[in-house]
């Protein structure tokens, strides 16, 4: 019975280092994008590409490190089996999931250490839409090109200009 606990340890402890490893790489590499379910994330990540690309590059090393880790855990209780493979497998997949929370608080402090992204320009910034104060640029003569009931001259945001009672529009 020993040995069949063993073998479910090194499994997952593998299983972990493996997906700890492929994240590091994309990571490292700037493949991993914002997402909800892989990667650091947190308010501060999540806020922004950058910030979320950045959180990821500087756990990157650290990860791949870990998930190494992990795959000696899984390697020594695969081989050792019984009793001796079961505490060293789940003492260093123990220890491995521990360096992956430290290293992510220290990735979540570089996101949160970036300034923020600047306001995007458009409808919502330009004459008036979404609660911002009318533009000087905008003329009162300009053609209400958005359906708004305001002059903006870039309708690519055009839902996010609405103000509350015009959303109910059909």
């Amino acid at each position: 019975m020993a040995d069949v606990i063993a073998l479910v340890v090194a499994a997952i402890a593998a299983l972990s280092g493996i997906v700890w490893i492929a994240l590091g790489i994309a990571g490292q590499a700037g493949i991993l994008r914002r997402n909800r379910y892989l990667g650091i994330r947190s308010p501060e990540t999540m806020r922004s590409e950058n910030a979320f690309a950045l959180a990821n590059r500087v756990v990157a090393p650290g990860l791949i490190a870990t998930g190494v880790l992990a795959l000696v855990a899984a390697g020594l209780a695969f081989t050792q089996r019984g009793l001796a493979g079961i505490i060293l497998g789940v003492i260093g997949t123990v220890v491995a999931l521990a360096l992956v929370g430290l290293l992510s608080g220290t990735a979540i402090r570089a996101a949160a250490a970036l300034p923020p992204d600047p306001e995007p320009a458009g409808c919502g910034a330009e004459c008036g839409c979404g609660g911002h104060e009318e533009a000087e640029a905008c003329a009162d003569d300009d053609e209400d090109i958005c359906g708004t009931g305001t002059t903006c001259g870039s309708c690519e945001m055009r839902d996010a200009c609405f103000d509350d009672d015009a959303t109910t529009r059909a």
